[in-house]
């Protein structure tokens, strides 16, 4: 089953977020083939292009010492037999690759510590997103991250949104500061078409 998702890995990304375009209430509303969302406006979001995937949509801001980043992308199901499985069977399938996958990449080869992996699901706006949570802990930073899936419908997928949400910090710092709920009004935005 391993071949029918085509997966987006879940980089840390840090970065300067004074670059980018700043998202303000003229810009705040993004449309994408498969979605639309909106931008809280005028709360420090930057828009930037995202290197790996130029049609995600990427958001950084800085809060103090904290990286906060948000993206949003469309993951596309390419094996005719991964379509007979249900939302949540492709969710658990996705969420446990990309937990694989950073074992590999990142645990293995000595790049960081995984910890606190925490598979869930949570309804906003009557939409149910399944959830993976984790933390990354590196020399110099720890990373709180959240990666939401939405699928559109329950059985006969053929695409769904992928959210994640990161918060970067120093780590000899605790995290004091949040734009976590700026995440969730983000997603309670969101419109998918069919």
């Amino acid at each position: 089953m391993k071949n029918y998702l085509i997966l987006i890995l879940l980089i840390p990304l840090f970065g300067c977020a004074s670059q980018g375009v700043i998202v303000t209430k003229n810009n705040n509303n993004i449309e994408k083939p498969l979605y639309s969302i909106s931008i809280p406006p005028d709360q420090g979001w930057h828009m930037r292009r995202d290197e790996n995937d130029p049609k995600a949509a990427l958001f950084v801001k800085n809060l103090d010492s904290v990286f906060c980043l948000m993206r949003f992308s469309t993951n596309w199901i390419i094996d005719e037999r991964a379509k007979t499985l249900t939302a949540e069977q492709i969710a658990d399938d996705y969420r446990n690759l990309e937990r694989q996958d950073m074992i590999s990449r990142g645990v293995i080869t000595g790049k960081y510590e995984l910890k606190d992996v925490v598979f869930g699901s949570e309804v906003i706006e009557g939409k149910k997103f399944y959830i993976m949570s984790y933390v990354i802990l590196r020399d110099e930073s720890v990373e709180n991250a959240s990666l939401y899936l939405y699928f559109p419908q329950d059985k006969n997928i053929s695409d769904f949104v992928l959210a994640l949400y990161s918060e970067t910090h120093p780590r000899n710092e605790t995290l004091t500061t949040s734009a976590k709920n700026e995440f969730t009004e983000t997603l309670r935005s969101l419109d998918v078409r069919m």
